[in-house]
Formats: structure tokens, sequence, C-alpha cells
């Protein structure tokens, strides 16, 4: 069209100020209105209201939906903070070096004795695999995010539970506990695909 022109205006509406304005005119047309509006105006009314409270109450789910995620997170980035202090670097460090003679040993039997011969070392290797076993049974409890813990320690845990495994089944025989870090076994076998 020849002379037309097009305009667009852009403004943004607080939310608050929107509901007021309706709030206001309905109240306007329900005492300035006819009579017979009177009924469709409360029915209205009545329908802004019951969707403004469930809107208000499926917000309020969400935020606390997103508050828990949220929590779940900061559990998980806990045990990487902790996994990664300095205070854990000497059990972390002999963990790693327990870990390599562990494969050159492939009998539960040469474990067991290389890890007696220092209990310092089997003491690390025991802190070690519980930090594992705490992170396994926050997650199974739903307390901590299983992504994000998956995320750092997916490779650790299955390095750890491939290179102990016959070293923690003899112990549990050992002890007759069948329990013994079956959290770390289920993180392993969660995490193994």
């Amino acid at each position: 069209m020849i002379g037309s022109r097009k305009i667009t205006l852009q403004f943004s509406v607080n939310w608050l100020v929107g509901i007021c304005l309706v709030a206001l005119g309905l109240i306007l047309a329900f005492i300035l209105g006819q009579e017979s509006w009177r009924p469709t105006l409360i029915f209205t009314a009545a329908v802004f209201g019951g969707a403004g409270a469930l809107i208000a109450a499926v917000n309020a789910l969400d935020s606390r939906i997103a508050q828990g995620q949220q929590a779940r997170m900061a559990v998980s980035l806990d045990f990487i903070n902790r996994w990664n202090d300095p205070q854990f670097f000497h059990a972390k460090r002999n963990g790693r070096e327990v870990v390599s003679e562990l494969r050159q040993r492939q009998t539960p039997d040469e474990q067991m004795k290389y890890l007696q011969e220092d209990r310092a070392r089997y003491s690390n290797l025991l802190d070690v695999l519980n930090v594992f076993e705490g992170l396994s049974g926050a997650i199974q409890m739903g307390i901590a995010d299983e992504e994000t813990a998956k995320r750092f320690f997916r490779s650790i845990v299955l390095e750890y539970w491939h290179v102990t495994q016959g070293f923690i089944k003899q112990r549990r025989a050992e002890r007759q506990n069948a329990r013994m870090l079956r959290d770390f076994e289920w993180l392993f076998n969660r995490w193994r695909d």
C-alpha cells in the first residue's frame, strides 16, 4: 500500500501493574455497570482469582523443585571439593600408588599381602573407597545429584573398582560382611555402561 506505515510499539508490562489494572477494571465495571453484568463479573473475578492461585501454586512448586535440584548439586560439588581438598591429598596420592601396585598383583592374596605390609597405604585405600561408598549412598538416597557426580567421578570409580574388586570380595569373606563396600559396587554397576 502506498502511504501506509507499520508502527510497532514495544513496552514491558509489570505483571503486578497488569493484575491491578484488571482488578480495578472489574471493580469499576461492577460498580458502574448494569445490574445484568454483575453475575458475569462475579464469575469472571472468581475465575481470575482461581487462575491466579493456580499460577502461584505451580510457581511455588517449580521453585521448590529447582531448589531441591540445586541442593543435590551442591552435595555432589561438596564431594568433589572434599576429593580435591589438600587434606585429602595424601590419601589420594597413596590410593593412586596402591592402585598402580595392585594392578601388578593379580590375586587377592597378593594384593592383601601388599596392603598389609604398610598399614598407612591400607588405611588410605580404605579412605578413598569410603568416599565412593558415601557418594553412592548420597546418590541412592537422592541427596546428591548423580549427573554432577558422574561427570567428575565416573572414570575414577570404574578404575578403582576394577583394580580393587578382588581385594574387596576377599575382605567381605574374611569379615563375613556381605554389605562391606556394597554401595561402592552399586555405583560401579550403575556407571559402567
